[in-house]
């Protein structure tokens, strides 16, 4: 789905240019039915932009390579990196790397491991990399191709891939194992949705720790409830206390308002016999 979305804008020659996680909305719990949102910084495709807010562990290499506020050329292979970076965290439950820049040591060897043929002297693939199986591993060569030439403008290509499995049975096991977790890898819920009885299996060791994997729907929505409730009683007495400082601003002002009065009644009542005294004398003389 989120190929599609994708596909749909490049179609119409747009980027999105910001195809993260935080942007993909799930519309259902077992994730069959996901939206791409947030297209505040989507550009046609060949319009030059300046480099601002992008995300660093997502922005492909040759963004990386351009310092900020200059400009690049927006072209659909930067959704394709992108895209490659979220199906990988979908997968392995972790980033690749922090940055696809040079001085970042897991994007280093991943450039080393995807530049090398393997032919003469085999290179060690990066740990996470090995979660992965051989198809799935070489689509994630093209869609994280480190140079943009060569990158795929799009995703089309993604369905010779879609009916095979991307990870491993070893990685599986291990990760659903007691005990079984390498400390350089990421623990994640790997084999959640590959089948019911690796659900089943992640399920039994949840179970075994103590951790509960059901949900009490009536318990949650009397609770959402119970907070609703809470927080219009806290407004309320919000309300009270604002209603009580204004009743005493009213008084303080009569109170004022009333001395002002007496003070000026004061002043008219000595004037006037003074007043009434001259003007007597006057007619007198």
């Amino acid at each position: 789905q989120l190929a599609s979305a994708l596909e749909h804008l490049h179609m119409r020659d747009l980027v999105h240019r910001d195809v993260k996680l935080d942007n993909i909305l799930v519309f259902k719990s077992d994730f069959s039915r996901i939206k791409l949102c947030d297209f505040g910084e989507t550009r046609r495709e060949g319009t030059l932009v300046r480099r601002r807010n992008e995300w660093l562990p997502y922005s492909p290499p040759e963004v990386m390579l351009t310092n900020t506020d200059e400009t690049y050329k927006a072209v659909t292979s930067h959704d394709v990196w992108q895209f490659g970076i979220v199906i990988f965290v979908c997968l392995t439950g972790c980033l690749p790397w922090q940055k696809a820049s040079s001085d970042d040591p897991r994007y280093t060897r991943y450039l080393y491991w995807h530049n090398s043929t393997g032919v003469l002297m085999p290179v060690r693939r990066p740990k996470l990399f090995k979660l992965l199986t051989s198809k799935a591993q070489r689509l994630f060569r093209k869609l994280l191709e480190p140079k943009t030439e060569k990158r795929p403008a799009g995703l089309a290509d993604l369905n010779k891939f879609l009916d095979d499995r991307w990870l491993t049975r070893t990685s599986l096991d291990r990760n659903t194992a007691p005990g079984g977790e390498d400390d350089g890898l990421c623990p994640s819920m790997y084999s959640f949705h590959s089948s019911l009885e690796e659900k089943n299996k992640l399920l039994f060791t949840l179970t075994q720790y103590g951790i509960e994997t059901t949900v009490d729907r009536s318990a949650k929505k009397d609770r959402i409830r119970d907070w609703i409730q809470s927080s219009v009683i806290d407004e309320e007495e919000e309300d009270e206390e604002g209603n009580e400082e204004d009743e005493e601003k009213r008084e303080r002002e009569e109170l004022e308002e009333r001395r002002n009065r007496n003070r000026h009644g004061k002043v008219t009542v000595s004037s006037t016999p003074a007043n009434t005294g001259s003007n007597s004398r006057s007619a007198s003389q």
